[in-house]
C-alpha cells in the first residue's frame, strides 16, 4: 500500500456526496413521483452503511500503508 491507495480511498469516501445527489433527485425530480418515509428511511440507511464501509477501508488502508495495529512489522511495541 502506498500514498495512492491512501488517496483512492479517501476519493471513494468522497463519492457519498454523488449518493446523497442521487437520493435528493429521487425525492425532488424524479417523474416516478415522491417517496414514501419507509422509502427514504431505507435510502438514508443505505447511504450511511455505505459510507462506513468506505471509512473502514479508508482506516485500513491508512493502516497498511503506515503499518499501524495489526500490520505492524514488530508486534512486540
Amino acid at each position: 500500500m502506498d500514498r495512492f491507495d491512501i488517496e483512492q480511498a479517501i476519493m471513494a469516501a468522497w463519492s457519498t456526496d454523488q449518493d446523497i445527489d442521487g437520493l435528493l433527485w429521487r425525492m425532488m425530480d424524479s417523474p416516478n413521483g415522491p417517496l414514501s418515509e419507509d422509502d427514504l428511511a431505507n435510502y438514508l440507511l443505505a447511504i450511511k452503511h455505505t459510507l462506513n464501509l468506505r471509512c473502514e477501508r479508508l482506516f485500513d488502508v491508512y493502516c497498511q500503508t503506515f503499518k499501524l495495529d495489526r500490520y505492524r512489522e514488530n508486534k512486540d511495541d
